[in-house]
């Protein structure tokens, strides 16, 4: 009964009316109080200046204050309709898409349109995101900006580029992992990076290739843009890798066969280590080994180690005060030290099934 009634009482502007079947008396209306027409003729007559280069797709934002979705849920408590918010967002849609030439994408967009309750309407850039796979070829660079005072970093160096090249306002490096400052990265880590407010929307990937190349530092391969969702799947994923280590002592044949036979294709135990426990919790962790080899080139002789993705390799080697069980410093009863680390090889192979 009181259902029935209050829908006797209610009455809807054109635009409200028409999300509801048109049950209801038309005139002033109870849900927008005639904001929703206001704000259609407000897009309609905007001039819209669309501040990127080479834009082709853009995503809406409306804001809908909370008493106004409050009184439409009175209505949706005696019939079904469509809701104010979709119902708005589709016509604003429309009305820009005509407007600018551009095609609406809600997750991978070059510009946001924001239109308020007024009917004011917004332009915000979006950030642009490039992947990429990076080599690092010196011993006095990090991975991130601020994380060591030596050198710069990776991200100063192909962020600085590609923030330049893209007319940014800033730039953020989102990685698979990291190696420390004095490893060098010969396989090529996958890694986003985030360009803030990007106005060049399709920079040329080689000219940026060759810019970062030419520092003979750092070297990038398999740039491509890529949406938002990217990040996620590059920062959540471990991937397992091979190494070069270059120990601090030649070791003798037998010392080899010592280290393979307590090593190669065994679990081995790792407490956080002393040098990064102030930045991580201090937990053990188990890791496996998958394969050890020994060899020679120029340098001198190396061990090959293929581990799991997590595994401590200076660690493995020196073992760390007795913390890594076992390592090769425990298994030979003598200090040995890692005196050059190369990352050879990253198992990331679903990683290009998924970017390309």
């Amino acid at each position: 009964m009181f259902s029935a009634i209050f829908k006797h009482m209610i009455i809807l502007c054109e635009f409200c009316n028409q999300r509801f079947e048109k049950k209801f008396k038309q005139g002033e209306c109870y849900i927008c109080r005639g904001n929703v027409e206001r704000i259609l003729k407000n897009v309609e007559g905007a001039k819209i200046e669309i501040p990127v280069k080479n834009a082709e797709f853009f995503s809406i934002s409306t804001t809908i204050p909370k008493e106004v979705l409050l009184r439409e849920e009175d209505v949706f408590d005696i019939t079904f309709g469509e809701s104010i918010k979709s119902w708005l967002n589709a016509k604003v849609v429309e009305i820009l898409a005509k407007k600018t030439k551009l095609k609406y994408n809600a997750s991978n967009s070059d510009v946001n349109f924001t239109v308020d309750w007024n009917g004011n309407i917004f332009t915000s850039v979006k950030n642009l995101f490039i992947f990429g796979r990076y080599k690092k070829y010196s011993n006095e660079l990090s991975q991130s900006r601020g994380y060591w005072k030596g050198k710069g970093s990776v991200e100063e160096i192909i962020g600085g580029v590609m923030e330049e090249e893209c007319e940014g306002t800033g730039h953020s490096l989102h990685a698979s992992g990291r190696e420390d400052v004095d490893a060098l990265n010969f396989a090529g880590r996958p890694f986003v990076m985030e360009i803030l407010s990007a106005k060049e929307r399709k920079p040329d990937l080689e000219r940026i290739k060759k810019r970062i190349n030419e520092t003979k530092v750092v070297e990038v391969e398999d740039l491509k843009i890529v949406d938002g969702g990217t990040v996620a799947i590059i920062t959540d994923s471990h991937f397992d890798k091979t190494y070069r280590v270059y120990l601090s002592e030649r070791l003798s044949g037998e010392e080899m066969k010592k280290i393979r036979e307590r090593i190669e294709g065994k679990i081995i135990e790792q407490w956080t280590p002393k040098r990064v426990e102030r930045r991580r919790v201090n937990k053990m962790r188990k890791r496996k080994i998958y394969r050890i080899g020994f060899g020679e080139d120029e340098e001198g002789q190396y061990a090959g180690i293929e581990a799991e993705a997590g595994t401590y390799i200076k660690e493995l080697v020196n073992g760390d005060g007795g913390r890594t069980k076992p390592s090769f410093s425990e298994i030979l009863g003598k200090p040995l030290e890692c005196k050059k680390l190369i990352v050879i090889a990253i198992k990331d192979d679903f990683i290009r099934d998924v970017v390309g």
